[in-house]
């Protein structure tokens, strides 16, 4: 069964995606004319690792090239991208910027390598870059290095997330979630990727929650994509074809919002009990 999205949305589609005019003042822009703000908002699988130093984010941006579509990433880092990308109809000079950061959590400690957390820079970044569109995808970190619950993490990302609504009612957010943990790949793997699955399947129930309907947010359902020949070594970050699977994700979303598809009635065998923050 399909039904129209929201209104806000169905217009962002127009506005950024397809050929429709938008009106955002009273001069009517077409994609001919603007680039659209494109902030991919994370951690090391935002920003990218070993042999694929861009994540997902060059077969995203070859993906938008290949198809017509003007896109600026923006973000404070770039990190040791690749200068070009190879697309399916071209060679494209890549927009480097992004604000994928490894090691970081949503909140609080991350891995050693982290110099902050995502809920302490985001209103400071989203200042500086002014995104039109957010990509994010965290909480890896938070369930590798913090004793805390699936719950305190989707809280973490609640108020992530209403930090980013709060800075502009003009901004769409996408929230993706996170890749499987292996469980053979850390002592406590198990009940590491037990609380991975589980923060996902709260992450899905989100839409649902009052504070969120008909706002500019739509949950990117990553959980069933990947398999264990996606993911590197480590367990954690995925392989290039892992990534490039994400960014088919991404960007089947983005040009497929103005209608949804309602999943059928799966169950999702965990309690939603969420504490929503307040802006």
């Amino acid at each position: 069964m399909k039904q129209k999205f929201y209104p806000k949305l169905t217009l962002i589609a127009a506005y950024c995606i397809s050929l429709f005019e938008f009106s955002p003042t009273a001069e009517a822009l077409t994609i001919d004319q603007w680039s659209l703000k494109i902030m991919p908002l994370g951690d090391s699988n935002t920003r990218g690792k070993a042999l694929d130093r861009a994540g997902y984010r060059d077969d995203l941006w070859a993906l938008f090239k290949d198809n017509g579509y003007k896109v600026n990433f923006v973000g404070s880092a770039t990190s040791e991208n690749p200068e070009i990308v190879l697309g399916q109809k071209n060679t494209y000079v890549f927009d480097q910027d992004h604000q994928g950061h490894g090691g970081f959590a949503i909140a609080g400690v991350g891995a050693s390598n982290a110099w902050s957390d995502l809920n302490s820079e985001i209103e400071d970044w989203l200042k500086q870059a002014r995104p039109e569109i957010v990509l994010l995808m965290a909480g890896t970190n938070d369930i590798l290095f913090q004793n805390e619950s699936p719950e305190d993490t989707v809280n973490e990302m609640i108020l992530l997330i209403d930090k980013i609504l709060a800075w502009s009612d003009q901004v769409y957010l996408f929230v993706s979630s996170i890749p499987p943990i292996n469980p053979s790949a850390l002592k406590d793997g198990t009940i590491k990727n037990q609380k991975a699955d589980k923060y996902n399947n709260l992450l899905a129930n989100l839409l649902t929650v009052e504070s969120y309907k008909n706002k500019n947010i739509r949950f990117v359902d990553n959980r069933n994509l990947f398999t264990p020949e996606h993911m590197l070594e480590d367990d954690i970050n995925l392989t290039p074809e892992g990534y490039k699977k994400l960014a088919h994700a991404w960007f089947k979303m983005m040009i497929g919002i103005g209608t949804r598809e309602e999943q059928d009635d799966i169950p999702i065998d965990v309690p939603v009990e969420i504490e929503i923050y307040s802006n």
